[in-house]
C-alpha cells in the first residue's frame, strides 16, 4: 500500500512457486539444488490506485469577439469551364470586416446532357469588431476552468477526485495567462493478463 507502480507491473499473480523436497545425500556428499515448480491459479483482486493527470492551458487577456450588425450581401456567379460571370450582386466584399459563406449548385441534367456550368452563391455578413482587455487574475481563472473541464471529461467513469492543483506558468502582467492543472483522483488500474497454462 502506498507504492509507486509502473504500466504493465505485474502486481497480482496466478503463479505460484513452489519449492520441492530437498533429495538425499548422492555418494558424492554434496545435495543437489532443490527443484522448483510453478503452478498457475486463477488469481483475483482489486488494485486501487492515485493517478494524475495534468493539462497545460493558455488564455487571452486580449479577446476580440465578432458581432454581426444585421446587414448582409449577396452575389451570384455563374463559372463556366473558361471564366466566371457576376450576375447580380457586388463584385468584391462590400464590408471592412465580415464573414463569407459560399454555396455552389450544378444545374440540372437535360436528356443525360451535363451542362458544365454551376451558380454560385457568395453571401457577405458585415462584422463588428469587439475588443475586451482582461485582468490577468481573470485570465489564469479561465483558462484554470477551461483545464478543468477538459480533464475531466477524459477521467474514466466512476472515478473519484481527491484533489487538484492550479499553478500560474506564466508572470503577471503578461498578455497570455498560462497554468498547468492537475486532478489527483483514485482509479481502478487493474488489467486482467491470461497466463499460459490451465488454472
Amino acid at each position: 500500500m502506498g507504492d509507486t507502480v509502473r504500466a504493465g507491473e505485474v502486481l497480482i499473480s496466478g503463479l505460484i512457486m513452489s519449492q520441492l523436497p530437498e533429495p538425499e545425500l548422492g555418494q558424492t556428499g554434496v545435495s543437489p539444488s532443490p527443484e522448483v515448480q510453478a503452478r498457475l491459479v486463477r488469481a483475483r483482486g482489486i488494485v486501487r490506485a492515485r493517478v494524475w493527470y495534468e493539462k497545460v492551458q493558455e488564455f487571452s487577456c486580449r479577446q476580440v469577439r465578432e458581432l454581426p450588425t444585421g446587414q448582409k450581401m449577396t452575389a451570384v456567379l455563374l463559372h463556366t469551364p473558361d471564366r466566371s460571370f457576376i450576375l447580380k450582386g457586388p463584385s468584391r466584399p462590400p464590408y471592412k470586416n465580415y464573414q463569407q459563406e459560399r454555396q455552389i449548385f450544378a444545374l440540372p441534367s437535360w436528356r443525360n446532357f451535363t451542362f458544365p456550368v454551376e451558380l454560385e452563391l457568395v453571401t457577405y455578413t458585415e462584422i463588428q469588431l469587439w475588443q475586451q482587455q482582461l485582468g490577468y487574475e481573470e485570465a489564469v481563472k479561465i483558462a484554470a476552468n477551461q483545464a478543468l473541464l477538459e480533464l475531466k471529461a477524459r477521467l474514466p467513469a466512476g472515478v473519484s477526485i481527491s484533489g487538484q492543483k492550479i499553478t500560474p506558468l506564466s508572470e503577471p502582467g503578461a498578455e497570455t495567462a498560462r497554468v498547468r492543472v492537475w486532478l489527483e483522483v483514485e482509479e481502478d488500474i487493474d488489467k486482467v493478463v491470461p497466463l499460459n497454462g490451465t488454472g
